[in-house]
């Protein structure tokens, strides 16, 4: 599944997360330099639900921004929806691939 996303200035990275049994968790993380990310190992004919967040190292703290609005995609199959958790909009296009819309502000 190849997950895209657009850049964040002065950001130090991405984290991106998965929907699991009702639960949130990181599948991975990504430098500021990428905007795009390949989760594998899943299975065919299956619907995965992504986001994604950026964050800042502080010193000794690190601050996360809001997620992005969560997009759904069934995989191998031509379709995918976006979800807004905030009433802004989100672009999703898949048969293997999501993109998200991510914000700037960072919360502490």
């Amino acid at each position: 599944m190849s997950l895209s996303w657009g850049a964040v200035d002065g950001v130090s990275g991405y984290i991106i997360e998965m929907l699991s049994n009702g639960t949130w968790s990181q599948v991975m993380s990504v430098d500021s330099s990428q905007t795009s990310a390949m989760v594998s190992n899943l299975s065919s004919y299956t619907t995965y639900r992504f986001r994604v967040k950026s964050y800042v190292n502080s010193g000794e703290v690190t601050v996360y921004s809001e997620q992005s609005n969560e997009v759904a995609t069934l995989t191998d199959y031509s379709s995918a929806s976006a979800t807004s958790n905030s009433g802004t909009s989100s672009s999703a296009s898949a048969s293997t691939s999501a993109a998200f819309s991510t914000s700037s502000s960072v919360k502490s």
